[in-house]
């Protein structure tokens, strides 16, 4: 038996959630709140239902994505300054005052 929870035990905590959150006296709070969680259960719901197509048309059900760009450079301990100031790791731009960046605190 497995430890980690299923799919379908979240889909059943969510519904507890709702029952419990239908308690809440503050209107705006459990407006939200059953928002919420009934937001999340649609998404489980079509998580599942998502899942079952793919397996039934023998389509792979999770593909991981490549990378859009270089998040490192090749020598990480390497760091310069572009012509126009960009950071090489997330592309920001430089302030020339500070020996790392701001966005990502990579040191130069």
């Amino acid at each position: 038996m497995s430890t980690e929870p299923t799919l379908d035990q979240f889909r059943r905590y969510l519904q507890e959630q709702i029952l419990e959150a239908e308690e809440i006296n503050i209107d705006n709070e459990k407006n939200q709140r059953l928002l919420q969680l009934e937001i999340a259960l649609q998404e489980a719901i079509k998580f599942s239902s998502e899942v079952s197509l793919r397996k039934e048309h023998e389509k792979v059900v999770f593909e991981e994505s490549k990378a859009v760009r270089l998040l490192t450079p090749n020598n990480p301990n390497e760091f310069s300054v572009s012509s126009n100031d960009e950071c090489p790791k997330c592309e920001t731009n430089l302030d020339a005052e500070l020996d790392f960046c701001p966005t990502c605190e990579y040191k130069k």
